[in-house]
Parts: structure tokens; sequence; C-alpha cells
């Protein structure tokens, strides 16, 4: 039974919400890719040529270098997804994800001072294309690595799709990973959770918590410990799933609740749970809108950038409201769930190439201009105004 955390725990909330802003917190940055909140309040935000850098009180300087390890000739290569481990204050501990010369790449690094350095790398997958990598990495409630990998298709259909086919749990691409890495894990680098649904199942590889994703850009955990994940879409839209163990979520063979194969056993899969619907899909637009790094094409459509359940205090008419956007379009929107389904409204509508939300530890929301180089904060715009 999907469980109605949004709806629970916004009972005292006004819909649709007040009006909101963004308000500039740091700028110069180069085509910032994800970040993460120190204790202190400081950022370390990734930089999609191989750098990561810290924001104090509006300045950034470079802590890590790592250009000449990053694959970086496409818009969607590039040094990608960051995050802290839970015991970030003592151990100091924090992963990186990026696409290296051989593939998807997931390292374990260390700050120390001013410095990031590398421990070690814990996962290499080889890839067969220039995109669709996804990239997201962050702990769940239960300690536990997540890690979102794209499908990374190379061939491409007459009509210029991708081929049709059943989601493949014995690969690791299209997936979200759930890794313990505090353990050894004899010939690997991290260990697997015991309860991964594919432990001693030949039917899958026992690092998957879930598959059939096509391009799972952002993800977080609601307050009640459920996995949201924007997956970008082809054609038949973009996704906000409820990611669950064990789940099959459809791409290739489905897409936003649709079969893309006519086969019969899409449908009656479809009909019977096998394959996940999204909890709220969304079409892709007409619009073109050139973006920087295909400057040989326009590119119409969108792309969604999973967002988090709003916890803050700043926003009042937001607390407990889904806030996602789309890098495409820029716009950013709120959403309620109710027992009939999702309730989105519209907060702003920009010209912004959005890359990710970020969330503070006091449970405010941050977004990453990609463009524009910038970091910026949701405010209320009356307060803005001012």
């Amino acid at each position: 039974m999907l469980a109605l955390t949004l709806l629970l725990a916004c009972r005292c909330v006004s819909w649709p919400p007040a009006p909101v802003a963004l308000e500039e917190v740091v700028t110069g940055l180069d085509r910032p890719t994800g970040a993460a909140v120190l204790p202190g309040g400081d950022l370390l935000v990734t930089e999609q040529p191989g750098r990561v850098v810290r924001v104090h009180d509006g300045r950034a300087s470079p802590v890590l270098d790592m250009q000449d390890q990053v694959f970086n000739f496409f818009l969607e290569q590039g040094l990608w997804g960051i995050t802290l481990h839970p015991d970030f204050a003592e151990n100091r501990r924090l992963y990186l994800t990026w696409r290296a010369p051989h593939g998807f790449t997931l390292g374990e690094f260390t700050l120390a001072g001013d410095a990031v350095t590398q421990r070690r790398i814990l996962l290499q997958i080889p890839w067969p294309a220039g995109y669709h990598h996804a990239g997201h990495v962050a702990f769940g409630p239960d300690g536990y690595l997540y890690v979102a990998v794209g499908s990374g298709e190379s061939a491409l259909d007459e009509d210029g799709r991708q081929p049709v086919a059943e989601a493949n749990p014995k690969q690791l691409r299209g997936t979200i990973l759930r890794l313990d890495v505090d353990k050894p894990g004899g010939r690997k680098a991290y260990a697997v959770p015991p309860d991964n649904p594919f432990v001693d199942d030949p039917a899958g590889r026992e690092e998957i918590w879930a598959y059939g994703l096509r391009n799972p850009w952002r993800f977080s955990f609601d307050p009640g410990g459920r996995l949201l994940v924007g997956d970008v879409g082809e054609r038949g839209g973009e996704e906000i799933n409820a990611v669950r163990r064990g789940g099959n979520y459809g791409w290739p063979e489905a897409e936003a609740s649709a079969c893309r194969s006519e086969s019969p056993r899409c449908e009656e899969r479809l009909a019977s749970g096998a394959l996940l619907g999204p909890l709220y899909t969304y079409g892709r637009t007409s619009e073109d809108r050139l973006i920087p790094g295909r400057s040989s094409e326009r590119v119409g459509g969108s792309s969604v950038v999973g967002g988090y359940v709003y916890r803050g205090d700043a926003l009042a008419g937001l607390r407990g409201r889904y806030v996602f956007g789309d890098f495409v379009s820029g716009h950013i929107w709120a959403a309620r769930e109710t027992r009939q389904g999702w309730q989105v409204v519209t907060l702003l509508e920009t010209e912004r190439l959005l890359s990710s939300f970020v969330e503070g530890p006091d449970g405010e929301l941050l977004v990453l201009d990609w463009e524009a180089g910038s970091v910026l904060r949701l405010t209320d715009a009356a307060v803005s105004s001012r």
C-alpha cells in the first residue's frame, strides 16, 4: 500500500503555497552539478569539468582538482555527484561519482583542512556510450550508500529510439545500487547489505536495490524513509518514482506507465505490478531551447531534476511538499500527495538550467544553476522583495 507520507505531514499547511524566489549564494562556478553542506554551513560543490570547490561566505576556493581523471567531452559526462558520510564529523569521508575514460566511477575521499584527497576507488562500470550515466549518490536512513546508475544505451533503432527489451538485473546499468562502504567485501571494496533483493539470487546482481530505470539523475529520501527518484524520460514523459526493494520500473520495456514494447506480455506485466509505474509523470514539452554543449542542435523536451520534501522553517507553506524541477524548462514545482494522486503547482518559471537541488541540515533548499555557474537559495518572495 502506498504510504501517504506527504499527505499526513501536510494537513495544516496551506495550498497552494505562497510565492517563492531565488536568492544568490555564490556565483562564478564552472557548471556546478552537485553539492553537500558541511557542518558549520560551508558548501562543497562539484564542478562538471572535475573540480570540487568549497564555498565560504559567498567565495569559492578549490579543494580538489581531478580533471586529469574525469572524461568531460560531452554534456552528460564529467563529475556528477557528492555526498558526506553519516559520520563525516568524525571520519571526514565523502563520496564522488564521475565519468572516467573507461566508464562510471565511484570513489571515496577525505577532507582534511582545505584539501580533499582520494582514498580509494569503490566501483567502476564499463560504459558503452557517452550519455545517460545518472550519478547521484546519497546515504539512506539505514546508513547504506545508494548510487544512481543510468542505462547508458549506445544503440538506436532506425527511428532514433532506444531498442525495446526487458530490464536486465544481471547488469549494473539502469539501477539504484545499495552498498555497505563501511565493511570490506572480499574481492570488492564494499560489502553488500544482506537484505538486498538479489543476494543469493542468480537472477540479478547483488548490489542492485531496484532496476528498470533510464537516467535517474537525482533522488532523495522523504521523512518516512521512502526513496523518491526523478528519472529522465525518452519520449513518453518525465517520471517521479517511489523506488522500493527489488522493484522493476520498466525501462526500456515501458516508460511513464505505457508500454514501448508491442508484446502483450508488457501490458500484462504492467497490469500485474511486475512493472512499476511512476508516482507522477509529466509530458515532454515541444518548446526548443538551445543547451550549451549541444550547439549543433535545438533541444526540445524536458529533463526532470528530482528534489526533496521540504523540511525547513523559512517557507512554512512548503513544509512537507515535494519540490522538484526541470533542467531544460527551468521550472520549479511543488507537489502534495493525496489519495487521488499528486497535485502539482508551479513555484517558479525561470530561464535557468537547473542541475540539482541541495538540502541543508536545517531542511532549507538550494538550487544549482549549471549555465550561470551559481548556487541559489529558495526563499520567501515577500521577504526577498523587501
